[in-house]
């Protein structure tokens, strides 16, 4: 059985993939930092304003959050949170790509 990091890995890929046949230029933005905890070395992901991609062409700018759908209980409200801590020019788009098992994504816009 898949692990979530491998999961997330694949729908972020298919995301990518997805974006590119659009015709998108993408950049990841999520990060992974080392820091001193207890004295140990721990790795801390993190995400740049909220997004894990950046995807843009001609006609418009998209951050994007990808994840997979394990079951229907699934919070949008809690992301939506999430890109509002930031501010964000009009001209901006916000999305949430919803992956479930052999389906397409459900793409929400904020």
């Amino acid at each position: 059985m898949a692990t979530k990091r491998q999961k997330g890995a694949y729908y972020l890929k298919k995301t990518i993939d997805l974006l590119k046949n659009k015709g998108y230029d993408i950049t990841k933005l999520e990060t992974n930092k080392m820091t001193m905890i207890k004295g140990r070395p721990v790795w801390i992901h993190t995400d740049a304003f909220a997004s894990d991609l950046l995807a843009m062409n001609e006609q418009e700018i998209c951050f994007i959050q990808v994840k997979f759908l394990s079951d229907e209980t699934f919070h949008i409200a809690k992301y939506k949170e999430e890109f509002e801590k930031w501010k964000w020019c009009p001209c901006v788009k916000r999305q949430l790509y919803l992956w479930s098992p052999k389906k397409p994504p459900r793409i929400i816009n904020f």
